[in-house]
């Protein structure tokens, strides 16, 4: 079979995958027709694949050479539960000398001399079955995708819509896993003669997929890769699937079309535009509307690459590198996506005027402070906007509330933020310069500061063991702080733990204590967040570029055994180091003051 070099369209959105076949029913007889235990409904399914694909079907046996696939968006999930919608709106694309803002939407077509940014707005309707065996089942349907129109200044208008794609047998693949089932999107007479014309992700849908919550989701990296042939010809693209992802990870295959116009204003009396003069509107001539293309969209990472790009050996497009982010089940529960990230990238050759390119495409759902899903931007958010709790107000650790590792004028502080602190304390006492101090102290069963745990809103309850005070305390690396405008961020190569000293200890029960502490904060350097990819999780660590900034920890406990005493002490002290600095190490020392109870 021959492969074309030119890709399915300017802009879309696609990845040529291994086969798909629809959503397939999570229980094994669920499909039957059968409302059995489990279920909230059942109402068949459908042949894909087969000489009579598209008939209704309980059982595969019914569908010769294909299988009995269930699908959603009837109201009756693919796992045979009943279905929700939920609103995902797109967080608003924003770009930056040609680059888009961490959490915020658009597409960007990657060629081999320039990047051009195309924000997208609007959103689309997730609807989702119930949880059932650790997934819950999700499509899109095609007429709930509304983004507005895209202005490319100078050269065009695009439109994203959402495709109810068809195929002859739908699949996306005939059984050779090569080679492309025929597109009958808009006409069913292309597949005379051959397996019926069927909706591939079922009626009216224009995605299908799956949200892994209690057991997480597999295959979440999607890595592809096409030799675009230099010299001779073009091969196909090899996708790789890897990675499993954590509870909030999804996976959709997802059809969509992206239509141009030669008008950079997006309106006109050209009858491409209709009635209201308007593009990107329902009344647009359905000819200008793009080819149907597929992409897998995912939670996790996923690059991009094109080897010997634009006919010349050796050149290449990319590796152009998205990470998604992903949800929390128990916010979707209640008809929440914030926090869900959705990224996919595709090659596409021959394109006019920019050659061989890669369009990757990043779909974030607005999210605000005090949603209880940490959102892309936000370092923490704990269901309130309350501060000196675990979370500051604004969510951001690196913005309000850090503390310095020493008392110096922070006006002349070069390296001071390279480690900061941030302590749960709704006393927050302040240093001489007004800023938060790197002493903090706390009386014991204070449970404004002594705290052994936060509550499902994120308000503290207070620790009742006696002679102990219980710190939540929270390191952040390489932050954009405000208070310290000669600190400039650069690499980090290394931090290393100076005290807590656990030897120094004669008493054996402090000696554990300190030992605990030490391992917490050594394993808290080691487990950071990078706000601009929470769903990735706590898994950063230095060395660190000068572009990972504000990087956190999630709060760890630090305890301060005061006993009979009136007063004791626990310092974190610690020392950074970076290649590109003349002046040494950098130390950042936070004192934890526990004072005794009161008598009674």
């Amino acid at each position: 079979m021959g492969h074309s070099r030119r890709g399915v369209g300017f802009l879309a959105c696609a990845i040529l995958l291994t086969a798909w076949v629809g959503t397939a029913g999570a229980a094994v007889t669920c499909g039957n027709g059968l409302i059995e235990v489990g279920e909230d409904c059942d109402d068949g399914g459908v042949c894909i694949g087969s000489i009579n694909a598209g008939a209704p079907c309980t059982a595969a046996a019914t569908c010769p050479g294909g299988t009995c696939t269930t699908f959603g968006g009837d109201g009756c999930a693919a796992n045979c539960t009943t279905e929700t919608d939920v609103p995902f709106p797109f967080e608003p694309g924003v770009f930056s000398f040609g680059d888009l803002a961490a959490g915020t939407s658009g597409a960007t077509v990657v060629a081999e001399v320039l990047s051009i940014g195309l924000p997208i707005t609007g959103g689309e309707t997730l609807t989702i079955g119930k949880e059932r065996d650790g997934k819950i089942p999700v499509v899109v349907k095609a007429a709930s995708v509304a983004t507005g129109a895209i202005s490319i200044p100078g050269l065009a208008c695009a439109c994203m819509r959402g495709v109810a794609l068809k195929t002859c047998g739908g699949t996306l693949y005939e059984p050779d896993n090569v080679t492309r089932s025929l597109d009958c999107t808009t006409d069913d007479t292309l597949c005379a003669g051959s397996k019926p014309c069927v909706f591939v992700h079922g009626v009216g849908n224009s995605a299908s997929g799956y949200i892994g919550c209690s057991g997480g989701l597999s295959n979440v990296n999607v890595d592809v890769t096409q030799d675009s042939g230099g010299s001779g010809p073009a091969s196909p693209p090899v996708v790789t699937l890897s990675g499993s992802g954590a509870p909030g990870s999804a996976s959709l295959l997802s059809s969509t079309s992206v239509g141009v116009v030669t008008s950079p204003s997006c309106a006109g009396t050209n009858p491409v535009f209709g009635p209201d003069n308007l593009f990107c509107t329902d009344d647009d001539d359905p000819a200008s509307r793009g080819l149907p293309a597929t992409a897998r969209q995912v939670t996790g990472t996923v690059t991009g690459l094109i080897a010997n790009a634009n006919g010349q050996d050796g050149h290449s497009v990319g590796p152009t590198t998205l990470v998604g982010s992903r949800l929390s089940c128990a916010r979707l529960a209640t008809g929440h996506v914030a926090g869900l990230g959705l990224v996919s990238v595709e090659p596409e050759l021959d394109q006019p005027t920019l050659g061989d390119t890669l369009s990757a495409l990043s779909l974030f759902s607005t999210g605000t402070c005090g949603d209880g899903a940490v959102n892309p931007n936000e370092q923490c958010d704990d269901g309130n906007t309350v501060s000196g709790d675990g979370c500051p107000a604004d969510c951001k650790y690196s913005s309000a509330a850090l503390i310095r590792g020493n008392r110096a004028d922070p006006t002349q502080q070069s390296r001071g933020c390279e480690v900061e602190w941030y302590v749960a304390n709704s006393h927050n006492p302040l240093d001489v310069h007004h800023l938060p101090s790197n002493r903090q102290s706390c009386r014991d069963a204070d449970p404004g500061c002594d705290i052994a745990s936060f509550d499902a809103d994120g308000a503290p309850i207070g620790d009742t063991t006696a002679g102990l005070c219980r710190f939540h305390v929270v390191a952040c690396l390489n932050n954009v702080d405000p208070h310290l405008p000669a600190c400039s961020l650069d690499t980090i190569d290394a931090v290393s733990v100076l005290k807590p000293r656990p030897d120094l200890e004669r008493n054996p029960q402090a000696r554990a204590v300190q030992t605990a502490n030490r391992s917490a904060l050594e394993s808290a350097l080691t487990s950071l967040r990078d706000p601009r990819t929470p769903g990735a999780g706590f898994v950063y660590a230095p060395p660190l570029a000068g572009t990972q900034q504000n990087l956190c920890s999630a709060p760890f406990e630090i305890d301060v055994l005061v006993g009979a005493l009136r007063h004791k002490r626990v310092s974190l002290l610690t020392r950074s180091t970076a290649a590109t600095s003349r002046s040494g190490p950098h130390l950042s020392r936070l004192d934890l003051i526990c004072s005794s109870r009161p008598l009674p």
